[in-house]
């Protein structure tokens, strides 16, 4: 098992796996049958690895959406990739239509993102019965 992340610029999927190589923790590049690349790290690494990757992929999401938006309606698959954590445990990526992507990133961070996409995952996998008020 490991962790994924969605790149629709290879330069910017090689800048996160020599990041990544740079704390140690070996990544891999693979193309993505949607389209774009998926790097792939194990989730196995040094303490506090997780957290800079994570600040990594957020930082280099806004060069990517920056490179998407340079394209201005070109053919691109333009498409906001989230990975979560199931409750499982099970690591996923969620791929999010261009117009709410847009919508979202206007709006929160990618941190605030990923809450709201792994709480409704949760909250699909494990459903709360009962009255709206109660407490999550």
């Amino acid at each position: 098992m490991g962790f994924e992340y969605i790149f629709f610029d290879a330069t910017l999927a090689d800048a996160l796996v020599s990041f990544a190589a740079t704390l140690g923790v070996p990544g891999q590049v693979r193309p993505d049958p949607m389209g774009g690349w998926v790097v792939w790290v194990p989730e196995d690494m040094p303490a506090g690895a997780e957290d800079a990757i994570e600040a990594e992929y957020d930082r280099l999401m806004l060069c990517q959406r920056d490179v998407l938006d340079a394209a201005d309606g070109a053919d691109t698959n333009d498409v906001l990739g989230v990975q979560i954590t199931l409750p499982s445990g099970q690591t996923c990526l969620v791929r999010v239509p261009p117009q709410l992507g847009r919508g979202l990133v206007a709006q929160f961070s990618f941190e605030e993102i990923h809450q709201l996409v792994t709480l409704i995952a949760k909250q699909a996998l494990q459903p709360v019965e009962g009255p709206l008020w109660r407490k999550l």
